[in-house]
Formats: structure tokens, sequence, C-alpha cells
């Protein structure tokens, strides 16, 4: 899969698109990519961002404190 592909499936329109924070690579609809809230990251970095925003951490956040405590 190289960044940018197309392919078709089921007459719907998918382009491999690159997570900006993780680099995974990833098949997401052509429709999708154009609306305006749309930021390209895949949905466990996305997750991430949001539980950071809310001062929440999950195992893979920077910070995370296995005994519970916050950083």
């Amino acid at each position: 899969m190289i960044p940018g592909e197309e392919k078709t499936e089921g007459g719907i329109l998918f382009e491999a698109v690159v997570c900006p924070d993780c680099d995974d690579v990833r098949w997401v609809r052509k429709v999708y990519t154009r609306h305006p809230v749309y930021t390209g990251k895949c949905r466990s970095c996305a997750i991430n961002q949001q539980a950071q925003r809310m001062g929440i951490y999950s195992h893979r956040s920077p910070g995370y404190d296995p005994d519970g405590k916050r950083a």
C-alpha cells in the first residue's frame, strides 16, 4: 500500500492515507478525506489525543502511570 494510492471496492473509492502521529498507513473512504474536520489521524491516535485533552491517560499515552496517578 502506497500513500495516495486509490482503489475501488464495491463501487466505493478508497485512498491510502498515513497517520501524521504514528505513520500507520490505512485505507480511508475518499469522501471522508474531504470533510473540513478531517485530521488524517488513525482511530487510536485520535482517541489518545482526545483523552489527553480531557486529562485522561491510557496505557499508550505519554505520562501514563500504572499506579493510577496522573503525571
